[in-house]
């Protein structure tokens, strides 16, 4: 069902509990969302699938996500990642929705 989980690059490695966590919150969104993906559009359909994080904040995503594995993050950082893989966890069931919408046709 999920299988574009790492859309945004967000997760690498071996994030096992991150991963868990954002799939759950994932499966949440994609219910969520279920009626906006029987209604998009394949112009926005093919807009969501090429949705990416630019550089800089990939490198973000990236550099959270190292402090995080470490235990190093502040408090600060720790909402902000916690804000991302939220956001991450959206874009991917829309994502998904959108690829569905697509191969539906």
């Amino acid at each position: 069902m999920f299988s574009h989980l790492n859309d945004v690059h967000l997760w690498k490695n071996n994030r096992y509990n991150e991963n868990m966590i954002a799939y759950r919150t994932l499966q949440s969104f994609d219910r969520l969302l279920a009626p906006l993906g029987q209604r998009m559009s394949p112009e926005l359909a093919r807009a969501l699938i090429d949705l990416q994080a630019d550089e800089k904040l990939q490198n973000q995503m990236d550099d959270l996500a190292d402090k995080c594995t470490a235990g190093t993050l502040t408090g600060e950082e720790r909402e902000e990642y916690e804000s991302l893989v939220s956001a991450s966890a959206l874009i991917s069931a829309l994502k998904a929705r959108a690829r569905r919408q697509l191969e539906g046709q």
